[in-house]
């Protein structure tokens, strides 16, 4: 796909049940972009760490980062991330969420802090990167790597299909 990132200043949902917070998001971004693009088709996604219902940003500093890598330490969490697919000429939306299961490694804090430190995990929901090198603080996942990054690719893969199919008709 030929294609321009361009980021949407809206204001995100915080608070929610955590799959639909994604792809609330990730609608209103889309749509954001798509008013004045309306003869794009736009793709939104946003990205939440989850755990025990809990929906995890990204931090706002040092203390933030650390405070809830250390509610995640030890434990299992999910990261959900919400896609919008969206088409004002073409009056079409397709939106949907991929959800990976992240295990943490149980890490004390001078490790904690030292990955803050290095990987400056502030633009990460979560504050933390799965794809850091610095990364030592995963323990493994369960689902699809790239949507820990922020991005569900091969879900994406197979909607596309489905949305390119229903535009052609």
């Amino acid at each position: 796909l030929d294609f321009k990132v361009q980021p949407s200043p809206v204001d995100e949902i915080t608070v929610g049940d955590p799959r639909e917070v994604a792809i609330e998001n990730a609608t209103l971004k889309a749509m954001d972009i798509a008013q004045a693009n309306k003869d794009h088709i736009v793709i939104g996604a946003d990205t939440v760490v989850a755990f025990q219902g809990k929906i995890y940003g990204k931090p706002k500093d040092s203390k933030d980062a650390f405070s809830m890598l250390s509610e995640l330490n030890g434990g299992r969490h999910q990261v959900i991330s919400g896609v919008a697919i969206i088409s004002i000429n073409l009056k079409r939306k397709l939106v949907f969420a991929g959800t990976t299961e992240v295990f943490m490694n149980s890490s004390n804090d001078e490790t904690l802090w030292k990955y803050i430190h290095s990987a400056k995990p502030f633009d990460k929901a979560g504050a933390y990167g799965i794809q850091d090198p610095e990364q030592n603080i995963i323990e493994r996942y369960i689902g699809s790597f790239d949507n820990v990054v922020g991005f569900p690719s091969e879900l994406f893969i197979e909607k596309w299909s489905q949305f390119a199919k229903t535009e052609s008709k």
